[in-house]
């Protein structure tokens, strides 16, 4: 993307321009636990939901380490061959898909070894437990794969290749659609043919992307026998860190809560739980791909010093990120029954459930400024700001508070739900603060709002 595009294209433009393409890479990497959820509620037991989300802090942390060494090593990439270090370019992709290898390979080792233990910290009680076992071994074992298909795509990213992930991640959810129906359907397999058809799935997205991969290291005479040089491998985490935690906390925060849950619940609370987190994800998704989105736009004008652009797009994603998730709002206080209907057909979970949806979501939109001003401080290179921010909402607020609510005053499950909105006002509340202390930006949120409304 050349500077003219930023230069002459309007800001709205490049804004939905950016985002669509991210906000459908997620949505179709969603799709696999959603698939294994959908399957394994309606045609095994609610139970079986239960052993999938203990497991799911597991997914995410994968997740979020392929995420740490892939933006680590493309962003490291990315500089050398903007200064033409070739020999240097291949020896970060090296050693970066090295240290992805010994980083999933250390935690599938460890997973198999002590698979009771892990799962027990995570909330997993002693009827859910052999199901949630077998899911997270082979759960582990494709995270292998997922991995690297993860690294590889961000490698060829930084070489100009953007169709990678969304190819690699649209192969995989689609086979994993199909091989569901045959190991539940045909086979009778239950929770351990959802994780099977995992497996075989990103198995299947991994063999496109590394293809891809190959016809790379041809072109840069890629070879991978070669010096492990270590010192490497702190920089590539440094790289990555800011986008390693806002990832990560979501593993540690949904562990946390299942214990809490559990403790008041029992295992329905943790059902309940991965319904709300399955149908909360898409309005996460339609935010976060919007407020992404802005960061390298942000970076150009900001450093090319255009304050009236800046201040534009600033205005603009405020409006699309409120209106997106506005609009998902709705339809979540309108139909929630129906979208976490769609995972089982337990009625009384499904009132809870929608129940408990509604209240988390309740002032969600409002967020959208906190999460904007996470990614602008980090196109500013304030990394530390940044770093705080993407805790805060989360980890700093939401997990107390919800132990508060629910242990200390007594409200079980109810608490937790409630911590949601009190977390969006309080966290927001702080951004605004941040922004207005260290920027000069004018965010005229009333005038934003009227936009939204003439946009309506």
């Amino acid at each position: 993307m050349g500077s003219k595009r930023f230069e002459n294209e309007k800001t709205s433009r490049l804004l939905i321009t950016f985002a669509l393409p991210i906000i459908l890479e997620l949505l179709v990497f969603e799709m696999y636990n959603l698939v294994d959820t959908f399957f394994v509620g309606r045609f095994v037991h609610k139970s079986a939901i239960a052993a999938l989300m203990v497991v799911y802090p597991i997914q995410r942390l994968y997740c979020s380490l392929s995420v740490l060494i892939g933006v680590g090593a493309s962003t490291m990439l990315s500089r050398t061959l903007g200064a033409r270090g070739e020999a240097e370019s291949r020896a970060i992709i090296r050693n970066g898909f090295l240290l992805m290898s010994v980083v999933t390979l250390s935690l599938v080792v460890a997973t198999f070894l002590f698979p009771e233990f892990i799962l027990s910290a995570l909330g997993a009680q002693a009827e859910i437990l052999p199901e949630a076992i077998s899911y997270l071994k082979y759960i582990s074992t494709g995270a292998m794969f997922i991995g690297l298909t993860t690294y590889m795509a961000y490698i060829l990213l930084s070489f100009g290749d953007t169709k990678v992930s969304v190819i690699a991640t649209s192969i995989g959810a689609v086979g994993n659609i199909i091989l569901n129906a045959i190991w539940i359907f045909i086979f009778h397999m239950g929770v351990s043919g959802a994780g099977l058809g995992s497996l075989l799935s990103q198995f299947m997205g991994f063999v496109y992307a590394f293809v891809r991969f190959k016809k790379l290291s041809g072109d840069i005479q890629l070879k991978m026998k070669g010096e492990f040089m270590l010192k490497l491998s702190p920089a590539i985490l440094l790289g990555g860190l800011s986008a390693f935690i806002i990832e990560a906390e979501d593993s540690v925060v949904i562990g946390v809560l299942n214990r809490i849950l559990a403790g008041s619940m029992g295992n329905d609370g943790i059902v309940i739980l991965g319904l709300i987190m399955k149908v909360y994800m898409f309005i996460f998704i339609a935010l976060f791909g919007v407020v992404s989105a802005m960061q390298p736009i942000a970076a150009y004008y900001y450093g090319a010093g255009r304050k009236d652009k800046l201040q534009e797009l600033m205005n603009r994603t405020l409006v699309y990120s409120f209106l997106s998730t506005l609009i998902l709002w709705l339809l979540f206080q309108l139909f929630s029954k129906q979208m976490v209907g769609f995972f089982l057909s337990d009625s009384l979970i499904i009132e809870k459930a929608a129940c408990a949806l509604r209240t988390v979501v309740a002032v969600f939109p409002v967020v959208s400024l906190y999460y904007m001003g996470i990614f602008y401080f980090q196109a500013r290179g304030n990394s530390g700001i940044s770093l705080v921010g993407s805790l805060l909402r989360q980890m700093i607020i939401l997990l107390p508070t919800a132990y508060f609510l629910s242990r200390v005053m007594g409200l079980g499950g109810q608490g937790v739900w409630l911590a949601y909105p009190v977390t969006d006002i309080l966290s927001t509340l702080v951004m605004s603060l941040m922004i207005k202390k260290e920027t000069k930006l004018q965010l005229r949120p009333a005038r934003t709002m009227m936009l939204v409304f003439h946009l309506l």
